[in-house]
């Protein structure tokens, strides 16, 4: 009896609180009125059919500041469940004026509203979007500050371009922009220094014990910003001290000419990337991002940026920019087609036995590029790194003109290192050496766990001067070379790694196969880590290699016989061209001090060099003469005695002077 009586009260309450009325309509939206440009802008709104009839007619009313607009009559029919947007009026915005617009329905198919709680509906506070150019701090500023811009974008956003120019001085500061109403290719938003001057705007937070809120400026899910001419900074030692955050989706970001400062004296590792002049969690992803033009100095990395193991991110360019941190230069992880080129990263440590990697690449595929890079580690551990790079035929990777040197002092140590299956991958005129001491870890060339024959080296230079190993391949990457050739192969140590350890060029070419072509001997670099060369075995010794028309100073390289390794060098010969009387060299022999006197005006920049009689490079430097014949002094004393050539390089014209120290 008790679940009869249940059942029917649930009958009657659903009967009559949840069956439709007649005749009822509502508003579920006013659109069309945020983020506007100042100027006549037509309002619309959504209706919708509550009822249990066929709308076939309704007033819509509507206000502005409690001021009515005049009642619209829409007689186009809505059925239930269903809605209409309809064009009510048009509003006049302007750029100073806050509005509260309000909607109401009334009349549905002439009669009363059988339920008016549903019928009104109001944007309160409405302004216009933003659109130009606006003043942050300094004298009567549009903003006072970055955070209140930063507040401003995210409630009004934006409808057109906008530029917020920081006036010069110091913003003490965690600030925070979340996603911009409006924004799109055409429509940055940009933030700069009025003075277009990186050192006169300087954003500062100090380093936390906390992993929370670990920045001092983040985007958290912005697109289409622009920051540049900025100086970013966190202060103190604590153990999170990241600078900028990236966090969620955020596409098409620049960053342009700014500096990232940070504790300079850091000597610890860092692998969770909290500890970053950038960084972003690897729940991101977002194409489109540039960074380039600038400078990241101290903290333990430079760049973190983590991507989406589901989604790749596509189009990261990290261009021109100059490193000095102490663990690691520049990771990027699950990327497609992006570039790292023309970066200078060095280690702020130089002797500091730690990890250290310039640049690190995992789970980046397809077209990346990693070109024109110059990398001192001192003896940090690894200079270029790919980890898991899976690329495919027709949009293979290329890491071509780099300069690399590092050297761990003992421990395990590489200049160049393809591991985990990477493939499809091309390793193309680098000038790679190795300087550390350890004559079994150190290796200038690596390769590990690569089953895929995907793997080209073409026109390399891989030196080990450490007494370490120039060129190591596991046994279980053997499969995953499929060229090499055209290498120059150095070490003071054993040369090569393949089906054990090979002494030579000639036992490591019968033991694997390849390099039939390549050369052996020192490169004779300019120095331990100018990896300019004018060495006669690497002249002219090269291959064409696809895709490769310059070198790493962007010097036309030749198409059939280029030089091996990233620099191309008009080789001085070493035969006795003598200078005449236009040029004197005295005392010739000497016992350490030259003295080179032109005899006749000559303008302009003129390269001197000093070779053995082997051809190997010991010395270049610049001259600078003026419109007068001048007298320049060389030191040479602590080169050993002996013979000699001393080449004055101007234009297309090489000089040569045998000298004698003795």
């Amino acid at each position: 009896m008790k679940k009869l009586l249940f059942l029917f009260v649930l009958f009657l309450f659903s009967t009559f609180c949840f069956a439709k009325l007649p005749d009822d309509a509502g508003i579920i939206s006013i659109d069309s009125v945020l983020h506007r440009c100042p100027g006549l802008q037509d309002v619309y709104a959504t209706i919708f059919n509550y009822g249990d009839n066929t709308l076939n007619t309704v007033t819509v009313n509507w206000s502005v500041n409690t001021i009515s607009q005049g009642p619209v009559v829409i007689t186009s029919p809505i059925d239930p469940d269903s809605s209409l947007t309809v064009l009510i009026g048009q509003i006049s915005f302007s750029a100073s004026m806050s509005m509260d617009i309000s909607v109401w329905t009334s009349l549905p198919n002439g009669n009363a509203d059988s339920d008016p709680t549903n019928d009104f509906m109001s944007e309160n506070g409405v302004q216009t979007a933003l659109s130009g150019t606006y003043t942050v701090g300094g004298i009567m500023p549009d903003y006072v500050s970055i955070g209140v811009a930063f507040d401003d974008l995210k409630s009004r956003g934006v409808c057109g371009p906008v530029n917020f120019s920081i006036e010069s001085g110091t913003y003490a500061q965690q600030v925070s922009l979340d996603s911009i109403p409006g924004t799109s290719f055409t429509n940055m938003v940009h933030f700069h220094s009025a003075l277009l001057d990186s050192s006169s705007v300087l954003i500062t937070f100090p380093s936390s014990t906390s992993a929370t809120d670990n920045y001092t400026i983040r985007l958290n899910g912005a697109d289409h910003v622009m920051f540049s001419n900025l100086t970013f900074e966190r202060t103190g030692s604590d153990a999170y001290s990241t600078i900028m955050e990236i966090n969620g989706d955020c596409e098409n970001i620049r960053i342009l000419n700014n500096q990232f400062i940070s504790n300079s004296i850091l000597t610890t590792t860092n692998t969770d990337g909290s500890r970053s002049c950038i960084f972003s969690p690897n729940t991101s992803s977002g194409n489109d991002r540039i960074i380039r033009n600038n400078l990241f100095s101290g903290n333990a990395n430079g760049l973190w940026i983590n991507g989406n193991v589901q989604t790749h991110s596509t189009g990261m360019k990290v261009q021109n920019n100059v490193f000095e941190n102490f663990y690691v230069g520049i990771f990027l992880l699950y990327q497609d087609a992006c570039e790292v080129s023309e970066n200078l990263i060095t280690r702020t440590s130089i002797s500091s036995t730690v990890d250290y990697y310039g640049i690190s690449l995992r789970f980046c595929d397809d077209n990346v590029l990693v070109a024109k890079n110059k990398i001192t580690g001192h003896t940090g551990n690894y200079g270029i790194r790919l980890r898991s790079c899976f690329a495919s035929p027709f949009a293979e990777g290329i890491v071509v003109n780099n300069f690399v040197q590092t050297g761990s002092a003992s421990g395990t140590g590489r200049g160049i290192s393809i591991e985990d299956d990477s493939h499809h991958q091309d390793i193309f005129h680098n000038s790679v050496h190795y300087t550390g001491g350890s004559s079994t870890l150190g290796r200038a060339f690596f390769a590990d766990a690569l089953s895929t024959g995907s793997i080209r080296l073409l026109n390399n230079i891989f030196s080990n001067s450490g007494g370490g190993y120039a060129f190591y391949i596991n046994d279980n990457a053997q499969t995953g070379i499929s060229v090499s050739d055209f290498n120059c192969l150095f070490s003071t140590g054993t040369l090569a790694y393949w089906n054990g350890a090979q002494m030579n060029l000639g036992l490591y070419q019968s033991a694997s196969g390849l390099d039939v072509n390549s050369v052996s001997g020192n490169p004779g670099f300019f120095s331990s880590s100018d990896l300019h060369v004018n060495s006669a075995i690497l002249s002219d010794a090269g291959t064409f290699a696809a895709g490769v028309f310059d070198d790493i100073d962007g010097e036309t390289r030749s198409m059939s016989n280029p030089d091996i390794g990233a620099d191309e060098f008009l080789f001085t010969a070493i035969n006795d061209k003598h200078m005449g009387e236009k040029v004197l060299i005295y005392p010739n022999p000497s016992s350490g001090l030259i003295s080179i006197k032109l005899q006749e005006n000559l303008s302009g920049k003129t390269k001197i060099s000093i070779s053995s009689a082997d051809g190997r490079l010991l010395h270049m430097q610049d001259l600078e003469y003026g419109n007068i014949a001048m007298t320049k002094t060389i030191q040479l004393s602590d080169f050993p005695k002996g013979v000699y050539f001393l080449n004055l390089v101007r234009s297309n014209q090489i000089i040569t002077e045998k000298i004698i120290l003795q």
